[in-house]
């Protein structure tokens, strides 16, 4: 039975290990799409209710923040999502072929009744598992910028409210396929 143990042990290591390694990366990360010739797609993936807190309270204890943004009355939770919003989207920049920054337009941010759903529940897990040490679900938010020419080269700077970003940036390759056909070969190099 001890020889069993061991075996066992290691059998549960391999079977385990994948789903250790799929737990999704929870930094804060973007992906920059350059969508046609002008127009560049930005999707976030945030820590949304650190973020909110670094924007809107960075000198509160985020525990302090949690408890008061998840008591606020649904117009005042509207109101201050509108200002972390505002000072997020203010500190996001793109600066296309080296020129001046341009701000991303048409930002998709989450419901008011998502925020706070989400920041009570965060309370709720806070309270009951009683630490810091807590799996946030990223939530998604889009933004656009549109070129007046072809962009050929972008940087992007985040507010310093996200601190480090992940940034993973692609131009898309597509082509049609007709009904009942294969498509072409499709590499990832």
């Amino acid at each position: 039975m001890k020889a069993f143990c061991p075996a066992l042990a290691l059998l549960a290591t391999f079977v385990l290990m994948p789903v250790a390694w799929a737990h999704e990366l929870m930094d804060n990360r973007a992906t920059l799409v350059l969508r046609d010739r002008t127009h560049l797609s930005l999707t976030m993936y945030l820590r949304y209710t650190e973020a909110v807190h670094k924007a809107l309270a960075p000198g509160t204890s985020y525990w302090e923040f949690l408890t008061a943004v998840a008591a606020l009355s649904p117009p005042d939770l509207e109101k201050q999502m509108r200002r972390a919003h505002e000072a997020l989207q203010a500190g996001t920049r793109v600066y296309l072929d080296g020129m001046q920054p341009s701000a991303f337009s048409n930002w998709a941010w989450p419901e008011p009744a998502t925020t706070q759903r989400l920041f009570q529940q965060r309370l709720m897990e806070a309270t009951v598992g009683g630490g810091p040490h807590h799996h946030e679900e990223p939530i998604e938010v889009h933004a656009d910028v549109i070129s007046t020419s072809g962009v050929r080269s972008a940087s992007v700077e985040f507010s310093k409210a996200l601190g480090r970003v992940l940034l993973v940036w692609y131009r898309p390759r597509q082509s049609w396929v007709d009904a009942g056909k294969k498509s072409e070969s499709i590499k990832f190099d």
